[in-house]
């Protein structure tokens, strides 16, 4: 970068990084806010209700679980198994799927180990 000698002393011309002061971890403490619940479409949350994201997860490995099922029992290849599973939901993956779309391709792959 470019500098200016200033008695005798290599100065940056442009400093483009402000020095920022470290916050002081008591005042932090004191300015933590304590929000109140606040309701959704569906309410309040109900106590030690599963977030959407830990719903998600479960879903997921419970999805994966059936997944492994239907092929130990049809002999499929697990990408065929994956592949229908989604066609029948409409989705291009489970990791981008809904919460809603992964209990339906749930409720789709129990039903296919029930005709089998």
């Amino acid at each position: 970068g470019l500098t200016l000698l200033h008695g005798g002393v290599s100065q940056p011309l442009f400093d483009d990084e402000p020095e920022v002061p470290e916050p002081d971890e008591a005042r932090v403490a004191d300015d933590a806010l304590d929000l109140p619940e606040v309701p959704t479409d569906a309410g309040f949350p109900l106590a030690g209700a599963k977030s959407i994201a830990e719903r998600k997860e479960e879903l997921r490995e419970q999805n994966m679980e059936l997944a492994k099922r239907i092929v130990d029992l049809t002999g499929f290849g697990h990408a065929k198994v994956q592949v229908e599973l989604n066609r029948l939901v409409g989705i291009m993956s489970v990791g981008s799927a809904t919460n809603s779309e992964l209990e339906r391709r749930l409720r789709h792959g129990q039903a296919w180990l029930r005709r089998r």
